[in-house]
């Protein structure tokens, strides 16, 4: 998999390395289909666009961090995603783990997790986690044959590594999991 790290052109300006990134990203989820597991289509949201490319784009190369605004005399936290070097790099993942996500040899794992909390509380998603590169994508059904891509993002601290461990080592067998997709 580190043959399909994207490597940062530094001749190059901040804009034009941004296109290199989304054109990887417009050929596996775009132009061409990504399939898991030769059944469900991975799905873009086409209607849901910031600055010309799809939102999921934006999403899987940056990062949300908490920041601090002033508004007048008072300072509020914010959240706002910031370019994320390390998710960046790794766009090629994505396709590559959904296409071999039962390749548990190469490390990878896939499990299924109903969410628990937040607005996305219910809802079954699949998550194939590449352990040995600290890389997960989630995936979550649309209808019979088509899914959506969530996110994917590198995990960089110790307690997210814990949290992915203890969700799989709870998420019991996949082909369970896969059987209440169908």
């Amino acid at each position: 998999m580190t043959s399909l790290i994207v490597q940062y052109d530094s001749t190059k300006t901040v804009r034009e390395n941004l296109e290199i990134l989304y054109k990887y990203f417009e050929d596996d989820f775009i132009i061409n289909t990504t399939v898991l597991n030769n059944q469900y289509n991975i799905d873009i949201d086409m209607n849901s666009m910031k600055r010309s490319k799809p939102k999921i784009f934006w999403h899987v190369i940056t990062r949300e961090k908490e920041v601090w605004v002033r508004r007048g005399r008072i300072k509020q936290k914010k959240k706002i995603r910031k370019f994320d070097k390390n998710r960046a790099k790794r766009i090629r993942w994505i396709k590559y783990l959904i296409q071999n996500f039962n390749k548990i040899e190469e490390n990878i794992f896939a499990f299924f997790y109903r969410e628990t909390e937040g607005q996305n509380r219910g809802k079954l998603r699949l998550y194939i986690w590449a352990k040995s590169h600290d890389y997960v994508v989630i995936i979550e059904k649309l209808n019979i044959n088509s899914s959506f891509l969530v996110t994917a993002f590198y995990i960089d601290d110790n307690y997210n590594k814990s949290t992915y461990q203890d969700r799989y080592e709870k998420s019991g067998d996949l082909n369970l999991g896969l059987s209440t997709w169908i």
